[in-house]
C-alpha cells in the first residue's frame, strides 16, 4: 500500500508540473497577443513586410547556396576529364583525339587543324588557308608566328578530353588552366554574352555561369587582345581567385602563366599585367592593328598593381625581339557591388606546343 501511495503522489506532482507548464505557455502566448494590439496598424503593416522581406532574403540564400553547391558539383565531375596520365598513356590519347596535323607547306601538304563547325555541333578538320590570320598562319608584317615548344614535359601534364567534353557542350573552345592558383575550367563561347553569365557548362541555369570567351573574337585566339570572361563567386569558384593575383608579388618567380588547351595545342601566356578599374575602362577595347595593340599593351603595363611581371615584360620588350604576340585578357567583377570595378589579368602568348 505504501508503495501504491508513494506511486500516486509521483503521478499527482507530474500532472500538476505539467498543468503549471501550460498555463506559464498560455500566459506568455496571451502576453504576446495583448502586445501585438498594442501596436498601431502602421506599425504592424511594416512588421508584416519586414517578416516578408526576411522570408524572402532566407529563400534566397537556401537557394544560392544550392546553386553553389551544383556548380561545384558539376565543375568537379568536369575535371574527371582532364585527368593525369603516364607518359604512354598520353602518348596514346594524343594521338587519337588531336586531328591537326603539321606539315612543311613548302612541300605542298596539306595542313589541317581542329576546329569548330558552323553549325557548332561537333568538331571538324579543315584545310588551313594561309591568308586566314590563325595562329598558325599570320601574317609577319602583323604578327610573328608562336614560339613552338616541342617538349611536353614544359607544360603541365593536364590531357582535356575534347571529343568528350565537346558531347557536353559543342560551344566548347578551350580550357584555361592557372598553376600558381589552381583555376582549372573549360572556355565556351557562345552567340553573345549574355547566356553564359547564367549557365553552366552543362547548360543548367546556375547563377555561377560558365567561363566564356567574347563572342565577337575569333575562337582561334588570333586576334590582338582575346576576352574571357566569368563570375567572382564569393566561394572562390570560377574567376574568385583571381583577385589573388594582386596580392602574390612572388608568382613571377612560381608560375608566372597560365594555359589554354586546344584541339590544335597548348598556348602558354605569361601574365604581365594585374589591376582593378572601372566598368567603362578602355581596357575594355579590342585592338585591330599592331599599333593600337601596342599602345593598349603600354597602357596596361602602366596599370599593373604587380610590379614584379610588368616589370619582367618591360625587360623582354625592350630586348628588341620584335615579337609582337597575341594576348588574352581575364576579366571579372570585383569590389563591393558587381557595377563598382573590373579585375584583368592580362597574357601575352610565349610559347606553344603542338602536337607533330
Amino acid at each position: 500500500n505504501k508503495e501504491k501511495f508513494n506511486e500516486t503522489i509521483a503521478n499527482s506532482n507530474k500532472i500538476q508540473y505539467n498543468e503549471r507548464n501550460t498555463l506559464k505557455k498560455r500566459w506568455k502566448l496571451m502576453k504576446w497577443i495583448d502586445l501585438y494590439k498594442r501596436i498601431p496598424a502602421v506599425h504592424k503593416v511594416v512588421l508584416c513586410i519586414a517578416i516578408c522581406i526576411l522570408a524572402g532574403a532566407s529563400v534566397l540564400l537556401v537557394r544560392s547556396l544550392a546553386e553553389y553547391r551544383n556548380a561545384r558539383v558539376e565543375y568537379k565531375k568536369l575535371q574527371t576529364y582532364t585527368t593525369n596520365k603516364s607518359e604512354a598513356e598520353q602518348e596514346d590519347r594524343n594521338t587519337s583525339n588531336h586531328t591537326s596535323l603539321s606539315s612543311d607547306t613548302n612541300d605542298g601538304q596539306e595542313q589541317l587543324t581542329g576546329y569548330l563547325s558552323e553549325e557548332r555541333n561537333e568538331y571538324q578538320a579543315k584545310p588551313v588557308n594561309p591568308d586566314e590570320k590563325n595562329l598558325s598562319a599570320l601574317n609577319p608584317d602583323e604578327k610573328d608566328f608562336p614560339v613552338l615548344n616541342p617538349d611536353r614535359k614544359d607544360f603541365p601534364a593536364l590531357n582535356p578530353d575534347f571529343c568528350e567534353l565537346a558531347k557536353i557542350n559543342s560551344d566548347l573552345v578551350a580550357w584555361l588552366y592557372i598553376e600558381v592558383i589552381d583555376l582549372s575550367y573549360p572556355v565556351v563561347q557562345g552567340e553573345d554574352n549574355e547566356y553564359y553569365l547564367t549557365h553552366t557548362f552543362e547548360d543548367q541555369k546556375n547563377a555561377s555561369g560558365c567561363i566564356f570567351m567574347d563572342s565577337e573574337q575569333d575562337p582561334n585566339l588570333s586576334d590582338y587582345n582575346t576576352f574571357i570572361y566569368g563570375h567572382n563567386m564569393k566561394d572562390g569558384s570560377m574567376f574568385g581567385s583571381l583577385k589573388k593575383l594582386l596580392y602574390m608579388d612572388d608568382f613571377t618567380q612560381k608560375a608566372p602563366y597560365f594555359y589554354l588547351y586546344t584541339k590544335e595545342g597548348i598556348y602558354q601566356y605569361r601574365i604581365y599585367s594585374c589591376y582593378q578599374d572601372t566598368p567603362n575602362s578602355k581596357s575594355f577595347w579590342k585592338c585591330k592593328t599592331k599599333e593600337e595593340y601596342q599602345q593598349y599593351r603600354n597602357a596596361a603595363l602602366d596599370k599593373s598593381s604587380v610590379e614584379a611581371a610588368a616589370d619582367e615584360m618591360k625587360h623582354l620588350l625592350n630586348a628588341e625581339t620584335g615579337y609582337e604576340a597575341c594576348s588574352v585578357v581575364l576579366v571579372t567583377c570585383t569590389g563591393e557591388g558587381a557595377s563598382t570595378q573590373r579585375l584583368f589579368v592580362h597574357g601575352q602568348l610565349e610559347c606553344m606546343y603542338q602536337e607533330q
